[in-house]
Protein backbone atom coordinates (compact mmCIF):
# COMPACT_ATOMS: atom_id res chain seq x y z
CA UNK A 1 0.00 0.00 0.00
CA UNK A 2 1.20 3.51 -0.80
CA UNK A 3 2.46 5.56 2.14
CA UNK A 4 -0.19 8.14 2.97
CA UNK A 5 1.04 10.68 5.50
CA UNK A 6 -1.73 13.27 5.69
CA UNK A 7 -5.50 13.11 5.87
CA UNK A 8 -5.55 14.89 2.51
CA UNK A 9 -3.41 12.10 1.00
CA UNK A 10 -5.84 9.46 2.26
CA UNK A 11 -8.94 11.26 1.02
CA UNK A 12 -7.43 12.19 -2.36
CA UNK A 13 -6.65 8.50 -2.97
CA UNK A 14 -10.12 7.17 -2.10
CA UNK A 15 -12.23 5.15 -4.51
CA UNK A 16 -15.85 4.50 -3.56
CA UNK A 17 -17.76 1.36 -4.53
CA UNK A 18 -21.35 0.63 -3.71
CA UNK A 19 -24.56 -1.30 -4.06
CA UNK A 20 -27.56 0.99 -4.41
CA UNK A 21 -29.98 -1.95 -4.35
CA UNK A 22 -28.71 -4.00 -1.40
CA UNK A 23 -31.96 -5.84 -0.67
CA UNK A 24 -32.44 -9.27 -2.21
CA UNK A 25 -35.31 -9.65 -4.65
CA UNK A 26 -37.65 -12.55 -5.28
CA UNK A 27 -38.43 -14.11 -8.66
CA UNK A 28 -40.99 -11.35 -9.29
CA UNK A 29 -38.45 -8.58 -8.64
CA UNK A 30 -39.93 -7.56 -5.28
CA UNK A 31 -37.36 -6.37 -2.74
CA UNK A 32 -37.26 -7.94 0.71
CA UNK A 33 -37.92 -5.11 3.16
CA UNK A 34 -36.27 -6.78 6.17
CA UNK A 35 -33.10 -8.29 4.70
CA UNK A 36 -29.84 -7.21 3.10
CA UNK A 37 -28.00 -9.35 0.52
CA UNK A 38 -25.66 -11.81 2.30
CA UNK A 39 -22.73 -10.54 0.20
CA UNK A 40 -22.60 -7.45 2.41
CA UNK A 41 -22.10 -9.50 5.56
CA UNK A 42 -19.20 -11.20 3.76
CA UNK A 43 -17.67 -7.90 2.63
CA UNK A 44 -17.93 -6.30 6.08
CA UNK A 45 -16.11 -9.35 7.46
CA UNK A 46 -13.52 -9.15 4.66
CA UNK A 47 -12.72 -5.56 5.68
CA UNK A 48 -12.23 -6.77 9.25
CA UNK A 49 -10.12 -9.80 8.22
CA UNK A 50 -7.87 -7.63 6.05
CA UNK A 51 -7.33 -5.41 9.13
CA UNK A 52 -8.71 -2.40 7.26
CA UNK A 53 -11.22 -1.42 9.96
CA UNK A 54 -10.84 -0.87 13.69
CA UNK A 55 -14.16 0.49 14.95
CA UNK A 56 -17.88 -0.15 14.53
CA UNK A 57 -20.18 2.89 14.58
CA UNK A 58 -23.97 2.90 14.40
CA UNK A 59 -26.97 4.95 15.42
CA UNK A 60 -28.58 4.25 18.76
CA UNK A 61 -32.13 2.93 18.66
CA UNK A 62 -34.58 1.78 21.29
CA UNK A 63 -34.66 -1.72 19.80
CA UNK A 64 -30.92 -2.41 20.35
CA UNK A 65 -30.54 -5.14 22.98
CA UNK A 66 -29.19 -3.97 26.34
CA UNK A 67 -26.28 -6.42 26.24
CA UNK A 68 -25.22 -5.12 22.82
CA UNK A 69 -25.74 -1.49 23.84
CA UNK A 70 -23.52 -2.04 26.91
CA UNK A 71 -20.49 -2.71 24.66
CA UNK A 72 -20.90 0.63 22.88
CA UNK A 73 -19.97 4.18 23.83
CA UNK A 74 -21.31 7.51 22.59
CA UNK A 75 -19.00 8.80 19.87
CA UNK A 76 -21.10 11.82 18.86
CA UNK A 77 -24.16 13.05 20.77
CA UNK A 78 -27.18 13.67 18.53
CA UNK A 79 -25.29 14.23 15.29
CA UNK A 80 -26.96 15.90 12.32
CA UNK A 81 -24.81 13.76 10.02
CA UNK A 82 -23.14 10.35 10.41
CA UNK A 83 -21.66 7.93 7.86
CA UNK A 84 -23.61 8.47 4.62
CA UNK A 85 -26.67 9.79 6.47
CA UNK A 86 -28.16 13.15 7.51
CA UNK A 87 -31.06 14.17 9.78
CA UNK A 88 -31.25 17.73 11.07
CA UNK A 89 -33.63 16.82 13.91
CA UNK A 90 -31.90 13.60 14.95
CA UNK A 91 -32.47 12.68 18.60
CA UNK A 92 -30.25 9.61 18.77
CA UNK A 93 -26.53 9.32 19.53
CA UNK A 94 -23.89 7.82 17.30
CA UNK A 95 -22.44 4.85 19.17
CA UNK A 96 -19.15 3.08 18.63
CA UNK A 97 -16.89 0.33 19.90
CA UNK A 98 -13.56 -1.18 18.90
CA UNK A 99 -14.00 -4.31 16.81
CA UNK A 100 -12.00 -6.16 19.50
CA UNK A 101 -15.10 -5.84 21.74
CA UNK A 102 -16.76 -8.28 19.31
CA UNK A 103 -13.78 -10.59 18.67
CA UNK A 104 -13.27 -8.82 15.32
CA UNK A 105 -16.22 -10.77 13.94
CA UNK A 106 -19.13 -9.35 11.95
CA UNK A 107 -21.06 -12.53 12.80
CA UNK A 108 -20.59 -11.83 16.53
CA UNK A 109 -21.75 -8.25 15.99
CA UNK A 110 -24.89 -9.45 14.20
CA UNK A 111 -25.56 -12.11 16.85
CA UNK A 112 -25.24 -9.56 19.68
CA UNK A 113 -27.41 -6.97 17.91
CA UNK A 114 -30.01 -9.50 16.73
CA UNK A 115 -30.42 -12.13 19.46
CA UNK A 116 -33.73 -13.19 17.93
CA UNK A 117 -35.43 -12.68 14.61
CA UNK A 118 -37.34 -9.42 14.34
CA UNK A 119 -38.45 -7.14 11.52
CA UNK A 120 -35.95 -4.40 12.38
CA UNK A 121 -32.31 -5.47 12.50
CA UNK A 122 -28.77 -4.12 12.72
CA UNK A 123 -28.78 -2.76 9.15
CA UNK A 124 -31.53 -0.30 10.16
CA UNK A 125 -29.05 1.38 12.58
CA UNK A 126 -26.77 2.39 9.67
CA UNK A 127 -23.71 0.39 10.77
CA UNK A 128 -20.36 1.55 9.44
CA UNK A 129 -16.79 0.38 9.87
CA UNK A 130 -14.10 3.03 10.26
CA UNK A 131 -10.36 3.09 10.88
CA UNK A 132 -7.97 5.53 12.49
CA UNK A 133 -5.96 6.88 9.54
CA UNK A 134 -4.05 9.26 11.83
CA UNK A 135 -4.23 9.63 15.63
CA UNK A 136 -7.77 10.69 16.51
CA UNK A 137 -8.78 11.02 12.83
CA UNK A 138 -11.15 8.38 11.46
CA UNK A 139 -11.97 7.57 7.86
CA UNK A 140 -14.78 5.45 6.49
CA UNK A 141 -14.22 1.88 5.36
CA UNK A 142 -17.86 0.84 4.94
CA UNK A 143 -21.16 2.66 5.38
CA UNK A 144 -24.82 1.82 5.03
CA UNK A 145 -28.04 3.73 4.61
CA UNK A 146 -30.43 1.29 6.24
CA UNK A 147 -33.80 2.65 5.15
CA UNK A 148 -32.63 2.95 1.52
CA UNK A 149 -30.62 -0.31 1.51
CA UNK A 150 -27.56 1.38 0.07
CA UNK A 151 -24.14 0.02 1.09
CA UNK A 152 -20.83 1.82 0.40
CA UNK A 153 -17.18 0.70 0.49
CA UNK A 154 -14.04 2.84 0.55
CA UNK A 155 -10.66 1.88 -0.95
CA UNK A 156 -7.51 3.96 -0.28
CA UNK A 157 -4.05 4.11 -1.83
CA UNK A 158 -2.86 0.76 -3.15
CA UNK A 159 -5.40 -1.51 -1.42
CA UNK A 160 -5.59 -3.82 -4.43
CA UNK A 161 -6.66 -6.92 -2.47
CA UNK A 162 -9.62 -5.08 -0.95
CA UNK A 163 -10.55 -3.48 -4.26
CA UNK A 164 -10.37 -6.87 -5.97
CA UNK A 165 -12.69 -8.34 -3.34
CA UNK A 166 -15.26 -5.60 -3.98
CA UNK A 167 -15.10 -6.06 -7.75
CA UNK A 168 -15.30 -9.85 -7.43
CA UNK A 169 -18.52 -9.46 -5.45
CA UNK A 170 -20.11 -7.12 -8.00
CA UNK A 171 -19.75 -3.76 -6.28
CA UNK A 172 -19.99 -0.80 -8.66
CA UNK A 173 -17.39 2.00 -8.83
CA UNK A 174 -19.09 5.29 -7.91
CA UNK A 175 -16.13 7.68 -8.12
CA UNK A 176 -13.16 8.87 -6.14
CA UNK A 177 -11.36 11.77 -4.53
CA UNK A 178 -12.24 14.25 -1.82
CA UNK A 179 -15.55 15.42 -3.30
CA UNK A 180 -16.80 11.83 -3.62
CA UNK A 181 -15.67 11.03 -0.07
CA UNK A 182 -17.54 14.02 1.35
CA UNK A 183 -20.65 13.14 -0.63
CA UNK A 184 -20.50 9.46 0.30
CA UNK A 185 -19.40 9.60 3.94
CA UNK A 186 -19.05 13.09 5.44
CA UNK A 187 -16.32 15.28 6.84
CA UNK A 188 -12.87 13.66 6.48
CA UNK A 189 -11.45 12.67 9.86
CA UNK A 190 -14.83 12.67 11.60
CA UNK A 191 -17.56 10.05 12.09
CA UNK A 192 -20.41 12.49 12.71
CA UNK A 193 -21.25 16.01 13.77
CA UNK A 194 -23.45 19.05 13.31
Amino acid sequence: MAKLSTLGDWVASVRVYGDGDARPRDQFGRASMDEIKPVHDRLFQAAIDLKLASTLVLMDAKYLPKEFRARLNVMVARPQWWPSNRALNNRNDLLGAPLAAFDRSWRVIRACAEPKRRPVHLWESDPALVFEALPGRFLGRTASIGHEAEILYFVYGGESEWEGELKRHGMVFWGGGEARYKLSFGVPGEVGGV
